[in-house]
């Protein structure tokens, strides 16, 4: 099994409290399957949503959510950012949460903006789905961040797709999942089906970069990142594949044609990258 990236914070004493932060990170032996992978990692995804109560015409009260996926990325000098596509970003708002804890029976169900330094929101990207903001962790909840940023280098920085023979692990919450299930997220295999190309974002009609997957996507999962675990090749034998897990994109949308056919879109991420060295630099 693989360990995952680990990301510690210690308080540290003093007028103004600051947050010290130490990125180790142990990789073992080349990841032999899908759950190890998925579980370690899992931890590093959220679950984002907005949820309201309103009366029908029978006066009955009806649920409204609307949801997305999200995940943590610490920087080179340990400062994390939440990371999810710009078009989750413009649904939340000060009223939104946040879900820790996909492996606990009862998960951590906090305010957004109680991880969130005041009028500090999204940033989004120029042209590609991703908006990222970074996190002040507060005193009383400095300690969900153990074990919960993925390294900003473990991101595919180069403007790239996955090789087609790769098997892709999508980590995230699908809306009808969180609503009977909210602490479990779900892992959805595919692989790439294209290089990368120019096509119209769903939420904006402009032009962006996206490489597909042969599957489509589901409702919720939109913000989602998409690893390559060096799941083994199986090609008439097994191949183990070398190397560390990577992560090549998160989740944009579907397209569809006329016959009802669909496939998922990906924002590749060295999108996040370029987006997060941006806000760091002062640029954004």
């Amino acid at each position: 099994m693989r360990a995952p990236p680990i990301l510690q914070f210690s308080p540290q004493p003093g007028p103004v409290q600051t947050l010290a932060l130490a990125l180790v990170l142990t990789f073992a032996a080349p990841v032999t399957s899908r759950a190890a992978a998925a579980d370690d990692y899992a931890p590093c995804v959220v679950l984002l949503y907005n949820a309201s109560i309103t009366p029908s015409t029978n006066n009955q009260p009806v649920l409204h959510v609307e949801s997305g996926t999200g995940f943590f990325v610490a920087t080179t000098n340990y400062r994390p950012y939440l990371v999810t596509a710009e078009h989750v970003s413009k649904i939340l708002s000060p009223n939104s949460h946040i879900v820790f804890d996909p492996e606990r029976d009862t998960p951590t169900d906090l305010p957004l903006t109680s991880l969130l330094q005041s009028g500090v929101w999204f940033t989004a990207h120029s042209q590609a789905d991703v908006a990222a903001v970074p996190i002040e962790p507060r005193q009383n909840t400095v300690n969900l961040f153990a074990n919960r940023c993925f390294p900003i280098n473990s991101l595919e920085s180069q403007k790239t797709a996955p090789p087609h023979y790769v098997m892709l692990t999508t980590i995230g919450f699908p809306t009808s999942v969180f609503l009977s299930f909210p602490n479990s997220p779900i892992f959805k295999e595919s692989k790439s089906a294209s290089g990368l190309r120019t096509m119209q974002r769903f939420d904006t009609n402009k032009p962006a970069l996206f490489f597909l997957l042969q599957d489509p996507t589901v409702g919720g999962l939109s913000g989602g990142p998409v690893w390559d675990f060096l799941l083994p090749e199986l090609n008439g034998s097994v191949v183990i594949r070398a190397g560390q897990p990577k992560c090549y994109g998160i989740v944009h949308g579907n397209i569809a044609d006329e016959t009802g056919g669909k496939l998922a879109a990906i924002t590749p991420s060295c999108f996040v990258v370029e987006l997060i060295n941006q806000i760091e630099s002062g640029q954004r």
